[in-house]
């Protein structure tokens, strides 16, 4: 990556909801799915991930 090349806007350009879509039958990986995504916000990995690409931790939580 080139630090200089990008710039990180400050204005909110509203508010966006992502999701992940898995089959309604595919319980264990949803369970899966969410048991490690919740692992990744509390051990604070999440949190590392927002600092690095947005500069502040923006996970709701």
């Amino acid at each position: 990556l080139k630090p200089d090349t990008y710039v990180v806007l400050t204005e909110n350009f509203g508010e966006e909801e992502y999701g992940v879509g898995v089959r309604k039958s595919d319980e264990a990986f949803l369970a899966e799915l969410d048991k490690t995504l919740d692992a990744m916000k509390a051990d604070g990995t999440v949190a590392q991930i927002s600092e690095k690409w947005f500069g502040e931790d923006i996970i709701e939580r």
